[in-house]
């Protein structure tokens, strides 16, 4: 799902940012039927596909799902969506104002 995420990106200095943060993560989320069905369930919630599956494969995770996409933090919020989606810079400053 993120290849396909990462191909878009036409900002060659962005693109190898973010592939920078992605090669840090250490745990990867593996596609299978259930990812589907989770999927699903957020697109009948009226979640759009693709975002419905990048909810699924957070929530399979268990991480956060950031997002500068206020549209799909909205629309999570609405779902039985078990983590949190929100803009990575609300993100970093509950991390911040944490420690």
């Amino acid at each position: 799902m993120l290849d396909l995420e990462f191909q878009k990106i036409k900002d060659i200095d962005r693109l190898e940012k973010i592939l920078l943060l992605y090669r840090g993560c250490a745990d990867k989320v593996r596609y299978d039927v259930s990812i589907k069905d989770r999927a699903a369930e957020f697109i009948l919630s009226g979640v759009k596909v693709a975002d419905a599956y990048h909810m699924a494969m957070a929530e399979r995770g268990g991480a956060n799902l950031l997002t500068t996409d206020d549209r799909l933090i909205k629309a999570a919020a609405k779902t039985s969506c078990k983590i949190s989606a929100m803009n990575p810079t609300d993100w970093i400053l509950g991390v911040y104002h944490n420690e």
